[in-house]
């Protein structure tokens, strides 16, 4: 049974224990405590209420709102998916009388086009690499390979010689 008033913080390490058992991935479980953490900073900065049972739907649309304004939609919308199963949760549990989020629907995404390098853009920046020394090949054979490939800077950074077949000329992760 729900307490009169509770603050959101003191069931955040209830939910985290129900996120644990449900074996979610501590990233997982760091991005839904940050969405709680920001919801609880704004609603405190806008003098709205904290306790879990007085949060109104109306709270988290300012939330939303706020974000859309401040952030990329994308951030928006993960907010948004943490706190649904946050309140969620907390509904199942009794901790709340009903999901302030139950019909709040998630924020459109808008895509930002990546801005890519024209084909002179990249001639120039190959040439500015093309030097015998080492740094100069391993920075051209880097372009080269962001470029040819659209590999990410984490795969990038990640790759090891045995990673690369000579012979055939091709990555082989």
């Amino acid at each position: 049974m729900a307490m009169d008033t509770l603050p959101i913080e003191t069931l955040l390490d209830s939910f985290e224990l129900h996120l644990r058992a449900k074996n979610r991935s501590p990233k997982t479980i760091h991005s839904y405590r940050l969405a709680v953490d920001q919801l609880l900073e704004y609603l405190e900065s806008e003098g709205r209420p904290t306790e879990a049972d007085e949060i109104a739907k109306s709270d988290i649309q300012a939330f939303l709102a706020h974000f859309l304004a401040t952030r990329a939609s994308a951030t928006a919308r993960q907010r948004y998916a943490s706190l649904k199963q946050f309140f969620k949760w907390a509904a199942i549990e009794g901790e709340i009388p009903a999901d302030p989020m139950a019909a709040i629907e998630a924020p459109r995404v808008i895509e930002k086009p990546v801005p890519v390098f024209t084909v002179d853009q990249l001639r120039v920046l190959i040439k500015s690499c093309q030097s015998a020394s080492f740094e100069g090949r391993r920075d051209e054979a880097i372009v080269r390979l962001f470029a040819d490939t659209g590999v990410r800077l984490g795969e990038m950074a990640g790759l090891s010689v045995g990673d690369v077949d000579l012979q055939l000329g091709v990555i082989v992760v």
